[in-house]
C-alpha cells in the first residue's frame, strides 16, 4: 500500500519590518495564473488575533484565531483541483491554524479552513495536522487530506485490552466539501512505547508496517449501538463561549405518542462533549464518518428522516456514551 507524496503546494513565508515582539503579523503568500493570495496572522483593531486573507490586495476574508499567542502557528497550501470545472473557475486553498496543545502526550490540534477563491468555504480540526504537508497524501493523481484524530477502543486481535488509536480517514477536498476515498482504507495505529511522532508527518505513520487496516472506524469500536429515528427540524451556525464555530442541530424524536426534541452541538472539540457522545455526521452512501469537528452543508436535509445512532461504551466506561452519528442519506457531492 503507498501513498505518494501529494501535489498540494505550500506557500511562501512573506518576511516584513514591520513585525511585532511576537513577530506579527506574519504572513505567508502564493501567486498562481489565478494571482497573488496572501493569508496573514495578526491583531485585529480590538487586539485580538485573526487571520486575514486578501487576494491581489484586496481583503476577502477575516476570522478569528483560536490559538493563544504563544502558539501561533498558521500554514497554507494550494490544493489542485482534478475537476475540469473546478480547474477553470476555482481556487482551492486550506489554511491551518494552532489552537492548542495537550498536556501529556502533547497532542496538537488544528484548525483547517478551506478557502474557494479567498473566501471561507467550511472549516474542520484536525489532531495532530502535518504542518509541513504530512497530511496530505495522493490517489489517481489527486490529493487526498488524511483527516487525523485519537480515539480509544478494543484491540480488533482480542490479543490486548483497550488502547488509544491514532486514526486516519482519507478525503478528497473539493472546493464544496470533504469527499470520503472509500478506496482507501481507514487507518488505525495504536499508542506505544514505539509510535515517534516525527517530521514525516501523519501520513507516513499511518504507512508504518505497526498501523492497521480498520474495517470499522475506531470510533464505533469497543461501543454497543443503538438507533432511533429522528427529523432534522433545525440548523444553527454558532459559536461557544472560547469563539469556537459549531452547528447546533435540533432533531425531532417520536417518544411514544409525543414529539420530543433533542441537540447535537456538532463540530466542537471531543473534550466539549466529554460523557454524552463525541458527535459526529456520518455518510450513509459510504459508512464512513466525517471528522467530528466538519458540518457539510444539512440545510438541505431539513424536514427528511434521518437516523442517530447512539454508542454505549463497553468496558470500563460502560454506560457512558462513547459516539453519536447522525447519518445523511444522501450526499450533495458524490464520493468516490
Amino acid at each position: 500500500m503507498a501513498w505518494p507524496a501529494a501535489a498540494q503546494v505550500p506557500f511562501a513565508e512573506v518576511s516584513s519590518d514591520t513585525t511585532d515582539a511576537l513577530g506579527l503579523p506574519r504572513c505567508t503568500a502564493q501567486t498562481t495564473d489565478r494571482g497573488t493570495t496572501e493569508i496573514c496572522l495578526g491583531f485585529d483593531a480590538d487586539e485580538s488575533l485573526v487571520v486575514t486573507v486578501e487576494r491581489d490586495t484586496v481583503e476577502t476574508a477575516r476570522w478569528a484565531y483560536l490559538g493563544a499567542p504563544s502558539l501561533l502557528d498558521l500554514r497554507a497550501f494550494v490544493l489542485p483541483q482534478t475537476d475540469a470545472a473546478d480547474m477553470d473557475t476555482t481556487e482551492t486553498v486550506l489554511v491551518a491554524t494552532l489552537d492548542a496543545v495537550s498536556n501529556g502526550m502533547g497532542v496538537s490540534y488544528w484548525t483547517a479552513t478551506v478557502l474557494r477563491d479567498g473566501v471561507p468555504a467550511y472549516h474542520l480540526r484536525i489532531e495532530e495536522f502535518g504542518e509541513a504537508g504530512g497530511s496530505f497524501g495522493a490517489a489517481d493523481d489527486e490529493v487526498v487530506l488524511w483527516t487525523t484524530e485519537w480515539v480509544g477502543g478494543p484491540d480488533p486481535t482480542g490479543e490486548r485490552g483497550e488502547g488509544l488509536y491514532f486514526t486516519g480517514r482519507p478525503f478528497a477536498v473539493t472546493p464544496t466539501g470533504l469527499t470520503p476515498r472509500t478506496d482507501l482504507d481507514l487507518r488505525a495505529r495504536r499508542f506505544l512505547e514505539s509510535f515517534v511522532r516525527d517530521e514525516r508527518g501523519p501520513v507516513a505513520w499511518l504507512l508504518d508496517e505497526r498501523a492497521e487496516t480498520r474495517a470499522d472506524d475506531p470510533a464505533l469500536t469497543g461501543c454497543t449501538s443503538t438507533s432511533q429515528a429522528v427529523t432534522l427540524t433545525e440548523v444553527e451556525p454558532t459559536t461557544d463561549e472560547w469563539r469556537q464555530p459549531f452547528t447546533r442541530a435540533t432533531l425531532g424524536v417520536a417518544e411514544a405518542d409525543t414529539l420530543a426534541t433533542e441537540t447535537l452541538a456538532i463540530g466542537l472539540p471531543a473534550f466539549t462533549e466529554a460523557g454524552v457522545g463525541v458527535p459526529y455526521v456520518g455518510d450513509v452512501a459510504t459508512n464512513r464518518l466525517f471528522p467530528p469537528s466538519y458540518v457539510p452543508d444539512l440545510t438541505a436535509y431539513l424536514g427528511q428522516p434521518l437516523r442517530l445512532e447512539t454508542c454505549e461504551a463497553d468496558g470500563l466506561a460502560n454506560g457512558l456514551a462513547k459516539t453519536r452519528v447522525l447519518w445523511i442519506e444522501d450526499r450533495v457531492t458524490t464520493p468516490r
